[in-house]
């Protein structure tokens, strides 16, 4: 019963074929592993480029204050990490939107985390989209829920950054 079963979920002809159809498909697996990276890697970086330009300017301090739709963690991790190289000095902060659950993802360049710290930033806009979350000084994470309060949240943001000296 066990390998007739077997038989029909690999669409082997026979008995003996199963094993050729199972490592056939692992091999095909594993292709498509390493297809989605690409892709999400072209992905990330066409956004990237699509962002880069809404950068704007508060008190001297590159500034991105971005939400994104429905991006799986690791497309929107290679975004960040892609924008937050883009200048030296730089607050960035995205919101990835998934069924109204958000993830948020938060850096401060090395230059600015005596006066700004990531985590301090990231605790504004999750406590404001009613979550949580903390971290380095130069890079935080947390979540939330109320999707609503994301401009809410980047306006907050900006306050603070524009209170930096």
């Amino acid at each position: 019963v066990l390998l007739n079963s077997l038989m029909n979920l690999t669409k082997s002809g026979s008995i003996g074929e199963i094993s050729t159809r199972i490592n056939s498909l692992i091999e095909e697996n594993a292709r498509l592993k390493k297809e989605n990276v690409t892709l999400n890697q072209e992905v990330s970086n066409y956004k990237s480029k699509e962002i880069e330009n809404e950068f704007i300017t508060i008190n001297g301090i590159k500034v991105l204050l971005k939400k994104v739709n429905n991006m799986n963690k690791e497309m929107f991790s290679k975004l960040f990490d892609s924008l937050k190289v883009k200048f030296d000095t730089s607050v960035i902060v995205l919101a990835n939107v998934s069924e109204e659950r958000i993830q948020f993802i938060s850096s401060v360049s090395k230059d600015l985390t005596s006066k700004l710290k990531a985590g301090d930033i990231i605790k504004l806009v999750t406590s404001t989209c009613g979550g949580s979350g903390g971290g380095r000084p130069d890079v935080a994470q947390g979540g939330g829920k109320d999707a609503s309060k994301i401009e809410e949240a980047f306006k907050l943001v900006e306050e603070k950054i524009k209170g930096v000296n």
